[in-house]
């Protein structure tokens, strides 16, 4: 019964651990990945080869950058290797919009070295966000059902470049 309790005590604190890293919303930093063809080729329906996240003031505001795989919707669209970008808003509770209805993420884990963000639909850009003048597509596998992106802590010269 000791060894049951000792596991149950880890497993909640563990729980209360993940809890008060999503308490605190986005985290600020620059976070990156860039996806490897065998990943790629194992998730057919993922759209990103490479994003890149910056969070800024204290997780207030982000800038979210992709160059698009060509794969899933983005090669249907003919979006394949471009470059796309948008910018929005966070709360303290982790859940992040664009701006101009742009759809959204939340911030669904945090660890020291990585951020996983879940969307059902995340607008991207290539020109004008708000004024309709734009190419648009969605990183979001499948519209409305949950894409799920680990990023890793990265310098924050990544997120300059992007």
């Amino acid at each position: 019964m000791k060894k049951a309790r000792a596991l149950s005590t880890i497993f909640i604190s563990a729980a209360l651990m993940a809890g008060s890293a999503l308490a605190q919303g986005a985290p600020e930093g620059c976070y990156s990945r860039h996806y490897s063809p065998q990943h790629l080729a194992a998730q057919p329906q993922q759209v990103a080869e490479i994003v890149v996240l910056s969070i800024t003031d204290q997780g207030a505001s982000f800038v979210i950058a992709a160059r698009l795989a060509d794969q899933g919707h983005a090669a249907r669209d003919g979006f394949g290797g471009m470059v796309m970008i948008e910018e929005g808003m966070c709360n303290a509770d982790g859940t992040c919009a664009v701006y101009c209805d742009g759809g959204g993420f939340d911030v669904s884990a945090v660890t020291a070295e990585s951020i996983d963000i879940t969307t059902d639909g995340l607008r991207v850009i290539a020109g004008d966000s708000c004024g309709g003048e734009a190419l648009v597509s969605n990183l979001a596998e499948v519209w409305g059902q949950p894409t799920t992106y680990r990023l890793y802590r990265s310098p924050l010269a990544v997120c300059r470049e992007r």
